[in-house]
């Protein structure tokens, strides 16, 4: 199994898990609607976009997409954000969530940016907990998400 950068010979196969995910019968779209296009970018994210796979024998298994979004108040305006991930059930509790995760991190990172946040279901008790595991935090929450935050230590790109 192996984990690195989506291509664009795997939209899809990513599609089809995004499907899963999202829950969706037409296009998949991330948590906030907006819809992902044939490069595997979303519409909304000028400031960066990133996906990246999991793959077992030429099959993709899995995918976080992360976007690097503007907060206001936040030390650092620019703040990486998981807005999908997604492990097939057969692939489930191999550790492979948390690779993904650290892919994103360190590509957030490498990107400028000193915290990772994603929304969550409330009712979804696996990624939460996992999250935590992860170091996220719970920041907001409501009957309906929670809102995980994570300070991850920066890197400057290379010059």
């Amino acid at each position: 199994m192996i984990i690195r950068e989506y291509e664009q010979s795997d939209l899809d196969n990513c599609e089809k898990l995004r499907m899963k995910l999202f829950s969706r019968e037409n296009k998949a779209h991330n948590e906030n609607g907006t819809e992902v296009d044939s490069e595997g970018g979303s519409s909304d994210c000028e400031l960066g976009w990133n996906i990246f796979v999991a793959e077992d024998k030429g099959q993709l298994i899995g995918f976080i997409e992360v976007s690097i979004k503007k907060f206001d108040g936040m030390v650092n305006d620019r703040v990486g954000y998981i807005e999908g991930w997604y492990i097939d059930s057969n692939y489930r509790n191999k550790g492979l969530g948390k690779l993904l995760i650290i892919e994103a991190e360190n590509w957030v990172k490498y990107e400028g940016c000193n915290s990772m946040a994603s929304f969550i279901p409330a009712d979804n008790a696996t990624a939460t907990e996992l999250f935590e595991k992860l170091g996220y935090k719970i920041v907001n929450k409501n009957d309906i998400s929670f809102y995980f935050l994570k300070e991850i230590r920066r890197m400057d790109k290379a010059i």
